[in-house]
């Protein structure tokens, strides 16, 4: 069932059960399902993404508030226009970490822009099929979403907290490539499999907590280096180098 509650979009389930969809207050909202009905097209006043005057925007999402995909701006002269074309004020394509979507100032801050874009990719396999729940999507600014902590004068995403979130799957790689990360919280949870050796890339960490898992393999020697006392608890062997 999709429905509108003052200001605020809903999907349950015939149970009862609450499915999504947005995790704040919209303005201006309008909501349908497709014909197919495994989509939710959304007509909202774009002000609610960047946090300023704007004109109405048009997206569609999944029914739980991820994949959200802007499909047009309605322009000053309220003609209907496609993200591409030749419109300063149109979304690039579905860049949703780059488009001022998400943050503030994207071409001042392009490390947390590319920040972003990481974490985008992890959502669907850290929040995997198993249920564990997240706002990482367009529903809120990125400093606001679950476990994510941004600092800095200039602003990267400084600390993951995910501890007892029900994630399943492995960890994954692309951890490594938030440069930035000084916190990485994933205790405890259902993860298995090996750690990657990418972690071994985030020079900064000072706290790394992988403990109740289900983790197999080996410690990459270069994160050993890094958080030696934070991977003895886990009892897993120091992979060879090469290996």
């Amino acid at each position: 069932m999709l429905y509108t509650c003052g200001r605020r979009i809903g999907v349950s389930a015939t149970d009862g059960r609450l499915v999504g969809v947005s995790s704040r207050p919209v303005d201006g909202m309008v909501a349908a399902w497709s014909p197919d009905g495994t989509r939710i097209a959304v007509a909202a006043e774009r002000r609610n993404l960047v946090r300023e005057p704007s004109e109405p925007v048009l997206y569609h999402t999944a029914p739980d508030g991820r994949d959200v995909r802007i499909l047009a701006v309605v322009g000053a002269d309220q003609v209907l226009v496609a993200p591409g074309a030749q419109n300063s004020k149109v979304p690039a394509g579905d860049d949703i970490c780059a488009d001022g979507t998400l943050s503030r100032e994207p071409g001042v801050f392009p490390e947390l822009v590319g920040d972003c874009r990481v974490l985008l990719g992890l959502r669907d396999t850290l929040f995997g099929p198993r249920g564990a729940r997240s706002n990482w999507s367009w529903g809120a600014e990125l400093s606001e979403w679950v476990g994510v902590t941004i600092e800095g004068f200039k602003p990267r995403v400084s600390a993951i907290h995910l501890g007892s979130r029900g994630l399943v799957g492995t960890i994954p790689a692309a951890l490594g490539d938030l440069t930035a990360l000084r916190t990485l919280d994933l205790s405890p949870n259902s993860l298995t499999g090996e750690i990657p050796a990418t972690l071994g890339n985030l020079e900064h960490l000072d706290v790394l907590d992988l403990g109740g898992n289900e983790l197999t393999g080996c410690v990459p020697p270069k994160l050993l280096e890094v958080r030696r006392n934070d991977l003895e608890s886990l009892g897993l062997p120091v992979c060879e180098v090469g290996a």
